[in-house]
This record gives structure tokens, C-alpha cells and sequence, in this order.
């Protein structure tokens, strides 16, 4: 990715945690907002999420293992089983 498109890509992810900011549940967090996700090395391969914060124009990033993607991938999929079951149950 080039440094024009990250810069954008940081620029969209500072609005939204700006706009996460202003939800209560997030009032004492600074929610970061994952705005683009890679893969580092070969040899020993970690997954990167590069984030964006609401009071800086500063990414951040979030290295994982691959047994530690697998962990957090597998929690996220639950919760949006019983996001979307919620949903088709409200109709």
C-alpha cells in the first residue's frame, strides 16, 4: 500500500473512532478503528492489523500469531453467529 492510500485509509479510520468516541460504552477507551490488515514474513509469519485512533493521525498496529488470529477469528465468528441470530429472532 502505497503512503497516499494509507494516509486516506488513517484519515476514514480517525473518523470512525471519532465516531466510536461517542458512543457511551466507549467513554474511558480509545477505540481503535482496524483499518487495514496484512501478513509480515515468511520465515516466521505474523498477521498485522494496522489501526487508526480517534486523537491521532498516528497508526497503530496489532501483530498476531497465526494461532492467535485463529483464537480471536474463531471468538469473532461466535459473537456474529449470535448477532446474526439476535437479528433474524427481532426480525
Amino acid at each position: 500500500m502505497d503512503k497516499e492510500r494509507l494516509s486516506l485509509a488513517i484519515t476514514i479510520g480517525v473518523s470512525a473512532a471519532v465516531h466510536l468516541k461517542k458512543d457511551k460504552r466507549f467513554a474511558d477507551v480509545k477505540p481503535l478503528v482496524p483499518i487495514v490488515d496484512g501478513l509480515l514474513g515468511s520465515d516466521d509469519p505474523k498477521l498485522i492489523t494496522i489501526t487508526a485512533v480517534g486523537e491521532s493521525n498516528e497508526p497503530y498496529a496489532v501483530v498476531f500469531t497465526k494461532e492467535m488470529a485463529k483464537e480471536t477469528a474463531d471468538r469473532f465468528y461466535e459473537f456474529i453467529k449470535r448477532i446474526e441470530e439476535e437479528e433474524k429472532a427481532n426480525g
